[in-house]
């Protein structure tokens, strides 16, 4: 992660509550956070913002964590990016 700026890391999830709770845990610890609610908008917000580390639940609406991880980690700018 990037030491002259703040680290950009990416919550996808669909429940609203999960990404409350962890971009006010992140952004206490000076992480700059995105957010994302479906798996299709997890992909499109990692192409566009290029996050350090994605947090992305299993289960989400039109395309699931799998199928997320997969189209990111199919573009080589974005396939060494960590995901959980």
């Amino acid at each position: 992660m990037q030491t002259n700026r703040r680290s950009t890391v990416m919550v996808a999830d669909d429940y609203d509550e999960v990404r409350t709770i962890l971009k006010s845990w992140l952004e206490q610890h000076s992480f700059r956070v995105v957010e994302a609610k479906s798996g299709k908008e997890a992909v499109e917000v990692a192409e566009r913002e290029h996050p350090a580390l994605i947090l992305m639940d299993l289960a989400m609406p039109e395309i699931d964590g799998f199928g997320a991880a997969f189209l990111i980690r199919a573009r080589k700018d974005l396939h060494d990016v960590p995901i959980i």
